[in-house]
């Protein structure tokens, strides 16, 4: 499962790269792996954190020698990455909500972190040190893109499309002129057709 975890981390990555540039099938490529990133850790938390195979999903003996609060966190800990997955997602997409999703995420997995943190120092156990190494990866990345707005990614993002960033300006100052949302439309399919 971890084998996995890291080829969808390096299809974002590579999505992510690509769409900066503009190549085609970046932004397929992000939405698909961190879709199934998110996916992957809100019912996969339990198995990943804790070395367990799906084959023994429904057997009692997989679970033993589990406690109940390592199953509780584990299983939180997913959807904490879950959920900050699809935080970053929406802020690099510059989707309506990312800020909300990203504090949300963030909450979660600062929780998670700190206690993971707790646990790591007290039993140094591996399930909380893989955990805590996720909360501490993904939480500078979410906070990265908490801190930078909406309108810093898309500028970046367009950087070398002056007109584009013109109307783009003009529909941040007038969001409710229909004109300007055409004009913009029209402007975004004119961007991403050329390169």
């Amino acid at each position: 499962m971890k084998r996995i975890e890291y080829i969808l981390i390096g299809i974002f990555l590579s999505g992510f790269i690509m769409n900066l540039f503009f190549l085609t099938g970046g932004g397929i490529l992000l939405v698909l792996s961190a879709s199934i990133l998110a996916v992957l850790y809100y019912p996969g938390g339990l198995f990943l954190f804790n070395n367990l195979s799906f084959k023994g999903v429904f057997k009692k003996e997989t679970y033993s020698g589990l406690s109940v609060l390592r199953v509780i966190g584990s299983v939180v800990a997913g959807i904490a990455l879950s959920m900050i997955c699809i935080g970053i997602l929406f802020r690099l997409q510059s989707w309506p909500a990312s800020g909300i999703n990203l504090l949300a995420g963030l909450s979660v997995l600062l929780i998670v972190g700190i206690i993971a943190a707790y646990k790591f120092m007290a039993k140094e156990a591996t399930v909380y040190k893989g955990i805590l190494t996720r909360a501490i990866v993904y939480g500078i990345l979410g906070l990265g893109l908490f801190l930078t707005s909406s309108e810093d990614i898309e500028r970046f993002r367009y950087r070398n499309h002056p007109d584009y960033l013109d109307l783009y300006e003009k529909h941040l100052q007038d969001p409710d002129n229909r004109e300007l949302w055409k004009q913009l439309d029209e402007a975004h399919n004119r961007v991403a057709a050329s390169d």
